[in-house]
């Protein structure tokens, strides 16, 4: 038997037994029979109604899913059976008569009903693609729009940690790329809040609140600790450009860009971990980089100030990639969790 049928017996069962018992319960406080009996039948019905309508849709929904499934297994058996779209169909079900029809008319199946080896070509085509992958049966949408945003934020620490780059480029330094640096930094803000005002009305989310939450925060301090280095460039007047903030830069730009493609493919979980490893072997590079620039400032600055000035500065910028690895390395639970 069905499963939802099973539930809508049950829902009757349910149902019967509750209206007996309040006729009987009626009939017991002095009422007469027939009104005892109205009484049951009326709460029988408003018991009864809405369980047939809502297990009638879903098993119409599911039933919908079921048979287009079978469709796709008979045409995967080596004859084309036509469009398989209809009026009728759900969002989900209509969804999934297109992937079929894509599929076939991508790999040479008629339009018509004739006999060709459609089962090669559906097979091979989801082996070699990673899988078809078709809709899921849900009751209750899924707010995908997250991944859009992280992406979109990644997009903007790229472009902050491109102007990085561009400010200690030069010597002296540019300092005024620390005032665009800023304008990406509000912006990143701003989707930041509008990421945690979506969480907070969404009620089914892709992946657990707490994981959408935490990566909008590790996505914003990636972007935080670029403006609070390149921010000391004009605050501290700095006049030329010392060994170490040049390749700090840059690995700041390449752990970005990587941190970007991570982000780019939370969605469908392919590559995440690939590019997880080379955020971490650019913050390992960064680490050496920042230990070989603070020895070399002590054996070369002898004025104090200037020791203060830089050693923050070298400081930051090696933050900024321990950034980045935080959000590896929460891109690394979630897909572990979620994959």
């Amino acid at each position: 038997m069905h499963p939802i049928r099973g539930l809508l017996l049950m829902s009757m069962a349910i149902a019967v037994a509750i209206s007996t018992a309040m006729g009987y319960a009626v009939e017991r406080a002095g009422f007469d029979r027939t009104a005892a009996v109205i009484l049951a039948v009326l709460t029988f019905f408003l018991i009864a109604v809405p369980a047939v309508a809502g297990f009638g849709w879903s098993f119409r929904r599911a039933a919908e899913i079921d048979h287009l499934a079978r469709r796709t297994r008979r045409a995967a058996g080596g004859r084309y059976i036509g469009p398989v779209r209809d009026k009728s169909l759900s969002v989900e079900a209509d969804d999934l008569a297109r992937a079929i029809d894509e599929l076939f008319r991508q790999h040479g199946g008629p339009a018509h009903e004739t006999p060709v080896d459609a089962g090669t070509h559906l097979i091979e085509s989801a082996r070699f693609s990673g899988g078809l992958r078709l809709p899921r049966f849900r009751l209750i949408p899924r707010e995908e729009s997250f991944y859009a945003q992280f992406t979109a934020m990644a997009d903007q620490i790229r472009g902050g940690a491109r102007l990085l780059e561009e400010m200690f480029a030069p010597n002296p330094p540019i300092a005024d790329k620390a005032y665009e640096i800023k304008e990406v930094e509000h912006k990143c803000d701003f989707i930041t809040h509008e990421i945690i005002q979506r969480l907070n009305k969404t009620f089914v989310t892709p992946i657990d609140r707490e994981d959408i939450h935490a990566m909008a925060r590790a996505l914003d301090d990636v972007m935080d600790a670029i403006d609070n280095a390149a921010a000391l460039v004009p605050l501290y007047h700095i006049e030329h450009v010392r060994f170490g903030a040049r390749e700090l830069s840059h690995i700041i730009g390449q752990s970005c860009d990587a941190m970007r493609l991570a982000v780019a493919a939370l969605q469908s979980r392919s590559g995440v971990l690939e590019h997880a490893v080379e955020i971490n072997r650019l913050e390992n590079e960064a680490d050496r980089v920042h230990q070989r620039a603070v020895g070399q400032l002590f054996d070369e600055e002898h004025d104090p100030i200037e020791v203060m000035k830089w050693k923050e500065i070298l400081d930051l910028l090696e933050d900024a990639t321990d950034r980045t690895e935080d959000v590896a390395n929460l891109l690394e639970n979630i897909v572990v969790k979620h994959g």
